[in-house]
């Protein structure tokens, strides 16, 4: 008996590990190109958003002094600002090519 609720007591452990492991790899669905990619740009705006305004928060409640706060606000708004851009970019991106796609279906086929 007590070797039965031993082995029951491994087993339970063992089979949490195992199952992420041996699950079908096509049952999680991960995004796939641009949408990915927005994806990882709002999310690293919306973490130096909020790194901005934790500096702001550790600065006024005394844990920060000028010269790092200084130097962490030009390094967050430096990072968002590139994502800004990037993000900006992919929209400008996008838009040319659909015009591009748009202006050559509107043309029709062109033949002898």
């Amino acid at each position: 008996m007590l070797i039965l609720i031993a082995t029951l007591l491994a087993l339970v452990p063992a089979i949490a590990v195992l199952y992420p492991i041996l699950r079908a790899p096509g049952s999680v669905r991960q995004p796939e190109g641009d949408e990915s990619d927005n994806a990882e740009l709002s999310l690293r705006l919306q973490e130096n958003i909020a790194a901005l305004r934790n500096i702001e928060l550790e600065r006024s409640l005394g844990n920060l002094d000028d010269d790092d706060y200084a130097w962490l606000r030009e390094r967050y708004m430096t990072e968002a600002a590139v994502v800004l851009k990037a993000l900006d970019l992919e929209a400008a991106e996008e838009a040319s090519l659909l015009k591009e796609v748009g202006g050559a279906s509107e043309g029709g086929p062109e033949g002898p």
